[in-house]
Protein backbone atom coordinates (compact mmCIF):
# COMPACT_ATOMS: atom_id res chain seq x y z
CA UNK A 1 0.00 0.00 0.00
CA UNK A 2 1.65 3.34 -1.06
CA UNK A 3 2.06 6.56 0.70
CA UNK A 4 1.00 10.23 0.47
CA UNK A 5 3.02 10.25 -3.02
CA UNK A 6 1.09 9.26 -5.96
CA UNK A 7 3.15 5.91 -6.43
CA UNK A 8 2.14 3.58 -9.62
CA UNK A 9 0.93 -0.14 -8.68
CA UNK A 10 4.06 -1.24 -10.61
CA UNK A 11 6.46 0.38 -8.63
CA UNK A 12 4.61 -0.13 -5.48
CA UNK A 13 4.90 -4.39 -6.55
CA UNK A 14 8.40 -3.84 -7.95
CA UNK A 15 7.28 -5.35 -11.68
CA UNK A 16 7.11 -3.88 -14.62
CA UNK A 17 3.58 -5.25 -15.86
CA UNK A 18 0.70 -5.61 -13.34
CA UNK A 19 -2.94 -5.62 -13.67
CA UNK A 20 -6.25 -4.89 -11.71
CA UNK A 21 -7.85 -7.72 -10.08
CA UNK A 22 -10.67 -5.86 -7.87
CA UNK A 23 -12.13 -2.58 -7.26
CA UNK A 24 -12.21 0.38 -9.73
CA UNK A 25 -10.87 3.89 -10.28
CA UNK A 26 -11.38 4.84 -7.57
CA UNK A 27 -9.66 2.97 -5.74
CA UNK A 28 -8.31 -1.00 -6.59
CA UNK A 29 -5.71 -4.09 -5.74
CA UNK A 30 -3.41 -4.76 -8.07
CA UNK A 31 -1.01 -8.03 -8.98
CA UNK A 32 1.79 -9.05 -11.70
CA UNK A 33 0.61 -10.09 -14.63
CA UNK A 34 0.27 -13.93 -15.34
CA UNK A 35 2.74 -15.32 -17.09
CA UNK A 36 5.34 -12.77 -16.18
CA UNK A 37 8.76 -13.83 -16.09
CA UNK A 38 9.82 -12.16 -12.59
CA UNK A 39 6.57 -14.18 -10.88
CA UNK A 40 3.92 -12.86 -9.38
CA UNK A 41 4.70 -15.20 -5.49
CA UNK A 42 7.61 -14.37 -3.43
CA UNK A 43 7.83 -17.61 -1.12
CA UNK A 44 4.35 -18.30 -1.42
CA UNK A 45 2.87 -15.27 -1.32
CA UNK A 46 0.80 -13.60 -3.50
CA UNK A 47 1.87 -10.33 -4.20
CA UNK A 48 -0.52 -7.97 -3.99
CA UNK A 49 -0.73 -4.17 -3.86
CA UNK A 50 -3.58 -1.43 -3.00
CA UNK A 51 -3.61 1.54 -4.37
CA UNK A 52 -5.98 4.59 -3.55
CA UNK A 53 -5.98 6.73 -6.71
CA UNK A 54 -8.17 9.84 -5.72
CA UNK A 55 -9.69 8.45 -2.64
CA UNK A 56 -7.62 11.24 0.14
CA UNK A 57 -8.45 13.71 -2.77
CA UNK A 58 -12.08 15.59 -2.61
CA UNK A 59 -14.12 18.46 -2.43
CA UNK A 60 -15.14 20.75 0.69
CA UNK A 61 -17.61 18.68 1.92
CA UNK A 62 -15.51 16.05 1.90
CA UNK A 63 -12.43 17.61 3.45
CA UNK A 64 -15.10 19.32 6.23
CA UNK A 65 -16.33 15.58 6.76
CA UNK A 66 -13.03 14.42 7.53
CA UNK A 67 -12.77 17.30 10.11
CA UNK A 68 -15.57 16.70 11.64
CA UNK A 69 -15.81 12.91 11.87
CA UNK A 70 -11.89 12.41 12.32
CA UNK A 71 -12.29 11.68 16.68
CA UNK A 72 -15.07 8.77 15.66
CA UNK A 73 -12.38 7.25 13.03
CA UNK A 74 -9.41 7.15 15.70
CA UNK A 75 -11.81 5.54 18.02
CA UNK A 76 -12.91 3.25 15.43
CA UNK A 77 -9.08 2.67 15.58
CA UNK A 78 -8.79 1.84 18.72
CA UNK A 79 -10.93 -1.29 18.74
CA UNK A 80 -8.64 -2.93 15.75
CA UNK A 81 -5.60 -1.98 17.55
CA UNK A 82 -6.89 -3.74 20.97
CA UNK A 83 -4.78 -6.20 22.73
CA UNK A 84 -5.43 -9.96 21.29
CA UNK A 85 -7.71 -12.04 23.61
CA UNK A 86 -11.22 -13.39 23.02
CA UNK A 87 -12.22 -12.18 26.67
CA UNK A 88 -11.58 -8.81 26.48
CA UNK A 89 -12.92 -7.88 23.05
CA UNK A 90 -16.47 -7.81 24.26
CA UNK A 91 -16.02 -5.24 26.47
CA UNK A 92 -13.14 -3.15 24.77
CA UNK A 93 -15.24 -2.57 21.94
CA UNK A 94 -18.47 -1.58 24.09
CA UNK A 95 -15.83 0.96 26.33
CA UNK A 96 -14.73 2.54 22.74
CA UNK A 97 -18.16 2.77 21.55
CA UNK A 98 -19.37 4.17 24.94
CA UNK A 99 -16.28 6.84 24.58
CA UNK A 100 -17.99 7.94 20.87
CA UNK A 101 -21.02 8.21 22.61
CA UNK A 102 -19.31 10.75 24.75
CA UNK A 103 -17.63 12.31 21.94
CA UNK A 104 -20.96 13.02 20.18
CA UNK A 105 -22.44 14.61 23.49
CA UNK A 106 -19.85 16.91 23.98
CA UNK A 107 -20.37 17.92 20.26
CA UNK A 108 -23.37 18.69 21.26
CA UNK A 109 -22.90 20.51 24.68
CA UNK A 110 -19.80 22.45 23.35
CA UNK A 111 -22.46 24.26 20.83
CA UNK A 112 -25.49 24.43 23.24
CA UNK A 113 -22.99 26.25 25.82
CA UNK A 114 -22.38 28.94 23.25
CA UNK A 115 -25.56 29.53 21.38
CA UNK A 116 -28.24 28.69 24.22
CA UNK A 117 -26.12 29.39 27.88
CA UNK A 118 -23.66 32.62 26.16
CA UNK A 119 -25.88 33.98 23.46
CA UNK A 120 -29.71 33.18 24.32
CA UNK A 121 -29.87 33.56 28.16
CA UNK A 122 -26.99 35.56 28.96
CA UNK A 123 -26.18 38.02 26.14
CA UNK A 124 -29.66 38.44 25.18
CA UNK A 125 -30.44 39.55 28.93
CA UNK A 126 -28.26 41.94 29.28
CA UNK A 127 -28.80 45.76 27.09
CA UNK A 128 -24.92 46.13 27.23
CA UNK A 129 -24.40 42.87 25.26
CA UNK A 130 -26.87 43.44 22.33
CA UNK A 131 -25.52 47.08 22.11
CA UNK A 132 -24.38 47.41 18.45
CA UNK A 133 -25.52 44.27 17.30
CA UNK A 134 -28.72 44.43 15.35
CA UNK A 135 -29.06 40.47 14.45
CA UNK A 136 -29.52 39.68 18.23
CA UNK A 137 -31.42 42.65 19.31
CA UNK A 138 -34.60 41.88 17.63
CA UNK A 139 -34.68 38.96 20.24
CA UNK A 140 -33.58 40.84 23.10
CA UNK A 141 -37.15 41.28 25.06
CA UNK A 142 -38.45 38.50 23.91
CA UNK A 143 -39.49 35.41 26.63
CA UNK A 144 -36.45 33.19 27.61
CA UNK A 145 -38.51 30.60 26.32
CA UNK A 146 -38.79 31.56 23.02
CA UNK A 147 -35.15 32.99 22.55
CA UNK A 148 -33.97 29.20 23.53
CA UNK A 149 -36.63 27.75 20.79
CA UNK A 150 -34.66 30.18 18.50
CA UNK A 151 -31.14 29.26 19.07
CA UNK A 152 -31.85 25.62 19.66
CA UNK A 153 -32.23 25.58 16.10
CA UNK A 154 -28.32 26.20 15.65
CA UNK A 155 -26.92 23.09 17.60
CA UNK A 156 -30.36 21.44 15.57
CA UNK A 157 -28.58 22.21 12.72
CA UNK A 158 -25.01 20.90 13.91
CA UNK A 159 -26.40 17.28 14.50
CA UNK A 160 -28.27 17.58 11.55
CA UNK A 161 -24.53 18.63 9.34
CA UNK A 162 -22.80 15.57 11.37
CA UNK A 163 -25.66 13.22 10.45
CA UNK A 164 -25.53 14.13 6.87
CA UNK A 165 -21.84 14.10 6.63
CA UNK A 166 -22.23 10.48 8.11
CA UNK A 167 -24.61 9.11 6.07
CA UNK A 168 -23.15 10.59 2.83
CA UNK A 169 -23.00 6.96 0.34
CA UNK A 170 -20.35 4.56 0.97
CA UNK A 171 -18.45 2.74 -2.07
CA UNK A 172 -20.46 -0.03 -3.13
CA UNK A 173 -18.80 -2.75 -1.58
CA UNK A 174 -18.83 -5.04 -4.61
CA UNK A 175 -16.20 -3.06 -6.40
CA UNK A 176 -13.74 -5.29 -4.35
CA UNK A 177 -14.99 -8.34 -4.90
CA UNK A 178 -13.30 -9.67 -8.05
CA UNK A 179 -15.31 -11.73 -10.67
CA UNK A 180 -15.20 -15.14 -10.61
CA UNK A 181 -12.91 -15.41 -7.57
CA UNK A 182 -13.54 -17.64 -4.38
CA UNK A 183 -13.17 -14.76 -1.45
CA UNK A 184 -10.73 -16.03 1.54
CA UNK A 185 -11.16 -14.75 4.90
CA UNK A 186 -7.77 -13.85 4.78
CA UNK A 187 -7.86 -11.38 1.60
CA UNK A 188 -8.23 -7.84 1.51
CA UNK A 189 -10.86 -8.22 -0.86
CA UNK A 190 -12.75 -10.08 1.26
CA UNK A 191 -15.86 -8.37 0.86
CA UNK A 192 -17.19 -9.18 4.12
CA UNK A 193 -14.17 -6.46 5.57
CA UNK A 194 -15.36 -3.29 3.73
CA UNK A 195 -19.23 -4.19 3.72
CA UNK A 196 -19.87 -2.78 7.47
CA UNK A 197 -23.15 -1.18 6.43
CA UNK A 198 -25.93 -2.67 8.53
CA UNK A 199 -23.42 -2.21 12.22
CA UNK A 200 -22.67 1.64 10.57
CA UNK A 201 -26.19 2.37 9.76
CA UNK A 202 -27.09 1.11 13.67
CA UNK A 203 -24.42 3.37 15.31
CA UNK A 204 -25.70 6.46 13.16
CA UNK A 205 -29.22 6.44 14.30
CA UNK A 206 -27.80 5.71 17.90
CA UNK A 207 -25.91 9.06 17.75
CA UNK A 208 -28.37 10.88 16.28
CA UNK A 209 -30.51 10.12 18.87
CA UNK A 210 -28.30 10.82 21.15
CA UNK A 211 -27.26 13.87 20.24
CA UNK A 212 -30.67 15.22 20.12
CA UNK A 213 -31.74 13.75 23.47
CA UNK A 214 -28.41 15.53 24.69
CA UNK A 215 -30.26 19.14 23.18
CA UNK A 216 -33.64 17.72 24.45
CA UNK A 217 -32.16 17.75 27.89
CA UNK A 218 -30.36 21.30 27.58
CA UNK A 219 -33.79 22.52 26.94
CA UNK A 220 -35.67 21.30 29.60
CA UNK A 221 -33.02 21.78 32.05
CA UNK A 222 -33.05 25.92 31.31
CA UNK A 223 -37.02 25.26 31.12
CA UNK A 224 -37.13 23.40 34.55
CA UNK A 225 -34.84 26.68 35.83
CA UNK A 226 -37.56 28.80 35.58
CA UNK A 227 -41.11 26.60 36.08
CA UNK A 228 -40.28 23.18 37.00
CA UNK A 229 -43.65 21.21 36.51
CA UNK A 230 -44.89 17.34 35.42
CA UNK A 231 -44.72 17.64 31.95
CA UNK A 232 -41.46 18.93 32.19
CA UNK A 233 -40.36 16.01 34.42
CA UNK A 234 -41.87 13.46 32.26
CA UNK A 235 -40.10 14.63 29.08
CA UNK A 236 -37.02 15.24 30.87
CA UNK A 237 -36.93 11.74 32.07
CA UNK A 238 -38.11 10.61 28.90
CA UNK A 239 -34.93 12.02 27.15
CA UNK A 240 -32.93 10.55 30.20
CA UNK A 241 -34.01 7.16 29.41
CA UNK A 242 -33.47 7.73 25.46
CA UNK A 243 -29.69 8.25 26.55
CA UNK A 244 -29.84 5.17 28.69
CA UNK A 245 -31.39 2.96 25.66
CA UNK A 246 -28.64 4.34 23.60
CA UNK A 247 -25.84 3.48 25.77
CA UNK A 248 -27.14 -0.32 26.30
CA UNK A 249 -27.72 -0.42 22.85
CA UNK A 250 -23.47 -0.09 22.03
CA UNK A 251 -22.97 -2.67 24.23
CA UNK A 252 -25.08 -5.38 23.00
CA UNK A 253 -24.14 -7.88 20.87
CA UNK A 254 -26.58 -8.33 18.76
CA UNK A 255 -25.69 -4.60 17.54
CA UNK A 256 -22.89 -6.17 14.84
CA UNK A 257 -25.23 -8.87 13.49
CA UNK A 258 -26.74 -8.15 10.19
CA UNK A 259 -29.85 -9.80 10.01
CA UNK A 260 -31.04 -8.31 13.13
CA UNK A 261 -33.73 -6.18 11.83
CA UNK A 262 -35.35 -5.83 15.03
CA UNK A 263 -32.59 -3.56 16.15
CA UNK A 264 -32.96 -1.61 12.78
CA UNK A 265 -36.38 -1.15 13.58
CA UNK A 266 -35.88 -0.04 17.65
CA UNK A 267 -32.69 2.62 16.94
CA UNK A 268 -34.73 4.18 13.87
CA UNK A 269 -37.75 4.77 16.58
CA UNK A 270 -35.12 6.01 19.12
CA UNK A 271 -34.00 8.30 16.38
CA UNK A 272 -37.15 9.64 15.59
CA UNK A 273 -38.98 10.10 18.60
CA UNK A 274 -35.65 12.15 20.30
CA UNK A 275 -35.66 14.56 17.44
CA UNK A 276 -39.15 14.74 17.63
Amino acid sequence: MHGVSATGPDDLLDRPHVQQVAGDHRGGFYRPRPGNHEGGEAGGVTLEAYRWNNLPAGNAVRTLSMVILLPFMLINLAIWMRPAGAGSDPVIKALCRLLALTLTTMYVLSIVGIALDVIAWKCMSSPECLAGRSWLSWLGGRPAGLRLAVLALVPAAAISLMWGLSARPALPSHVFRAAGQPLAANRLTAVGRWDNEPLVGRLRSIHVAAAFATLDLSLLGARAAQNLSVGTVALAATAGLLLIMCAVLLCTPPLTTPTECWLDRLVSVLRTIASA
